[in-house]
């Protein structure tokens, strides 16, 4: 590929302006790629600089360039603008329509056979989530849709033991016809899979779009279907199958879209008006369906109906609820689409502080929002404070971390955290009545007991003797005032399960220090355990509150 002002290099060039031609190098056909999807010439220079450059797929087919032709692609002005071209179809392209100076230079084409990424400079704020222009990337690739159903040959009310059919046949990849070759639509594969109760029903069948399962109890059966190409995979789909139902399934409902929401600040969810026929307690499950987001969505909240998220950048976010009480699903889904704009600098401004990282376990954090303005005064003079937990790291149990903030409506509250893991609070200030957009800081907390190295595998223990054991154990992320207690485990034949049969407690109140290991001797002449009895040791760090605590085992040994 390459450009030339050259009018002598195909019959019929009278434009007097730059073009680009493609040569083949082994059948030595030439053509010109700066023309119209009918073939008509450019009516300017492709590129629009001298010597400009033109980038192929691999194969030939798709060539992008920067020209100031307005004819190409229906655009107007002597602008520059970047055009994507098929030479097989003549499918042309404008990536940047509107096109602007300095647009369009040196656009890039992926590795590929088929070309399917472009990337290229725009003047422009292409990309609606941000207000600047820069390097943008153009996708070829749609993704396919799945659609997922049951079988019209399937009972409509099936019970267990019945035989039900599901159906993707309704799934397409009509928006990628001629992707890869002219005329022709790639060919889908299906994923299917139960989403709940996991593994109750396996899916069989030959057909691949078409499997069939016989559920073995009555309640609600989910399942997902996800297409994909040679190239990319769709969404997933979603099927509930209700099975037996004698009591009315119960309703979701996501609630109102929010309003005001803005970037960097805490926007939540409601879904607080589902409700069930029968009055059970109800189960909530969110999904983000859609975003705009540059990462991947994540819910926080300790109530599950009212889940809260953080959304990066300005655009739409939508949300699912499907709502479950016991044994059926809600369904449809209910959804909730939340619109995001750029954060406000002006009126009351919450500021939460920067995200803490590798905070000590067991030690005392402050937060800190005394940068918190009112923009109008730039000081924090009448400014009134409230801080929420909105989300806390959860036990082995999936119990969440119990603590309180010391002093939450301050500038500086604090907290002990009682578990590893990361802690989200938000905090909204307050002046005359108004209320500042919520703004969020996370905390995130080490803390481990890496090993307990003695004792060691099959070691002896004489119980009642008058020498004592020794017990090292090495640790990390907790605060040096922290304190271990060290408990024995005993029990008979090979495993370790059960509590100790005597003399549980060995030692407590050992406080961590300043180091990442401990080394304690144990009196052992006042235990009591019978000889011929396994047994373990666990240290732990003891829980706050509700919360279990942390601990570790040893390695099997003996008592003697």
């Amino acid at each position: 590929s390459f450009a030339s002002s050259a009018s002598n290099l195909v019959t019929s060039d009278t434009n007097g302006a730059q073009d680009v031609f493609i040569k083949n190098v082994k059948t030595k056909e030439l053509v010109r790629a700066s023309v119209t999807p009918s073939g008509e010439q450019g009516n300017g220079d492709s590129p629009g600089e001298l010597g400009g450059r033109a980038a192929m797929s691999n194969n030939g087919t798709w060539v992008v360039f920067e020209s100031k032709a307005s004819n190409l692609t229906g655009g107007t002005g002597d602008v520059a603008r970047t055009v994507l071209r098929n030479l097989s179809t003549g499918e042309t392209i404008a990536l940047d329509a509107t096109g602007s100076g300095g647009s369009g230079k040196r656009p890039a084409i992926s590795n590929d056979d088929v070309g399917r990424f472009v990337a290229f400079y725009s003047a422009n704020p292409l990309d609606s989530r941000f207000e600047s222009a820069g390097i943008f990337r153009y996708d070829r690739h749609k993704l396919p849709v799945a659609v997922a159903a049951i079988d019209p040959t399937s009972p409509s009310k099936p019970n267990p033991g019945d035989t039900v059919i599901l159906d993707g046949s309704g799934s397409s990849n009509e928006v990628n016809a001629g992707f890869a070759e002219p005329g022709k639509t790639p060919e889908l594969r299906y994923q299917w899979a139960q989403a709940y109760p996991a593994a109750a029903a396996g899916l069989t069948g030959s057909e691949p779009a078409n499997p069939n399962f016989t559920p073995t109890k009555k309640g609600s059966y989910l399942f997902q279907l996800t297409v994909s190409d040679d190239f990319e995979s769709s969404e997933p789909a979603e099927l509930v199958v209700q099975v037996g139902t004698h009591n009315r399934p119960p309703v979701a409902d996501a609630g109102s879209d929010p309003v005001g929401a803005e970037t960097k600040a805490v926007v939540r969810l409601d879904g607080r008006r589902s409700s069930d026929p029968e009055g059970r307690r109800l189960q909530y499950f969110w999904r983000p369906v859609s975003s705009q987001s540059t990462t991947a969505v994540q819910l926080f909240g300790s109530n599950p109906a009212t889940p809260t998220f953080i959304p990066d950048i300005p655009g739409t976010y939508t949300f699912s609820l499907r709502v479950f009480d016991g044994r059926y699903l809600s369904d449809p889904p209910s959804t909730v689409t939340v619109t995001v704009a750029k954060g406000s600098t002006e009126g009351l401004v919450a500021n939460p502080g920067e995200d803490a990282q590798d905070q000590l376990l067991g030690q005392r954090y402050q937060l800190d929002g005394s940068g918190s303005r009112d923009t109008t005064t730039g000081n924090s003079d009448g400014l009134s404070y409230s801080w929420k937990i909105l989300s806390a790291p959860s036990n082995p149990s999936d119990r969440r971390a119990r603590f309180r903030l010391r002093r939450p409506h301050s500038a500086q509250p604090s907290f002990v955290p009682p578990l590893p893991g990361t802690y989200l609070f938000g905090l909204t200030v307050e002046k005359g009545g108004k209320l500042s957009a919520e703004k969020p800081v996370k905390v995130t907390v080490g803390g481990s007991i890496d090993s307990i190295d003695r004792p060691a595998r099959d070691e002896a223990w004489i119980m009642g003797g008058s020498e004592p054991s020794t017990v090292v154990w090495q640790y990390a992320g907790i605060a040096p005032k922290q304190r271990f207690v060290v408990l024995l485990y005993s029990f008979r034949g090979k495993t370790p399960s059960g509590p100790c049969l005597r003399g549980c407690l060995l030692d407590q109140g050992i406080k961590a220090g300043r180091g990442n290991r401990r080394e304690i001797s144990i009196p052992l002449s006042k235990a009591k355990v019978l000889s011929g009895y396994g047994a373990q040791i666990a240290v732990c760090i003891p829980g706050i509150g509700r919360n279990e605590p942390l601990c570790k085992r040893s390695a099997a040994f003996n008592l003697e």
